[in-house]
């Protein structure tokens, strides 16, 4: 009996896993544009989806804005750096930006004399904390009733991330996602991990016994 020489190969443990259940290009756009957006609140709520379905930021960025750091004119959006990203621009999406502007000049100014805030921070909550944790949270608890395929914000951030992988390559990936180093995204680089595939199907000890 052939034994298979890969069962004595011990592998070093990698926390950072290939990424599983992301959405396409269309499923985001879905996502942003069927979202409900009647009240002040969810208005508010669908800029803050915007920034990213369309940008890919992290809850902890998202946290970290402030209303200066959006360009309207330019069409860009500054992402300060965080403990775990980098700084960068982002140029906004086409269809971010009409809601942006109305959220900025229209819907923005009433939440702020609805809850009674007076703060610089581009989103905000509508009670005393001047974290946006309990607003996110309530936030995609109603996302994922309102869409099956929803399950929380890494999963938005790493389906952005692998579209401008697939479209504009490792390092740009890494600009726009914040990322320190370009092996944080490789995982994303699902093209190279399909060329993997078929090289260890090819060279793999045990299929060379069968032939």
């Amino acid at each position: 009996m052939k034994t298979n020489p890969m069962l004595m190969a011990h592998l070093v443990k990698n926390d950072k896993t290939t990424p599983t259940q992301l959405l396409d290009e269309e499923f985001l756009k879905t996502t942003y544009r069927e979202t409900k957006a009647n009240t002040l609140v969810q208005k508010r709520d669908r800029c803050t989806l915007g920034t990213t379905v369309f940008l890919g930021l992290q809850r902890k960025e998202l946290q970290s804005l402030q209303l200066n750091y959006l360009d309207l004119e330019e069409g860009r959006l500054y992402v300060p750096a965080t403990t775990i990203s980098n700084e960068r621009w982002i140029s906004l999406h086409p269809k971010q930006i009409l809601h942006l502007s109305n959220y900025i000049y229209d819907i923005r100014p009433m939440l702020l004399k609805q809850f009674r805030r007076e703060t610089n921070n581009l989103f905000f909550s509508s009670g005393v904390a001047t974290n946006l944790d309990g607003a996110l949270g309530r936030m995609i608890t109603r996302l994922k009733q309102e869409f099956h395929y929803i399950r929380d914000f890494q999963q938005l951030k790493q389906s952005r991330v692998t579209i401008w992988v697939k479209e504009l390559g490792l390092r740009e990936a890494q600009y726009l996602g914040g990322y320190r180093y370009v092996t944080s995204v490789q995982r994303y680089d699902f093209k190279s991990i399909d060329d993997l595939q078929k090289k260890l199907e090819f060279h793999h000890p045990m299929e060379k016994m069968a032939i």
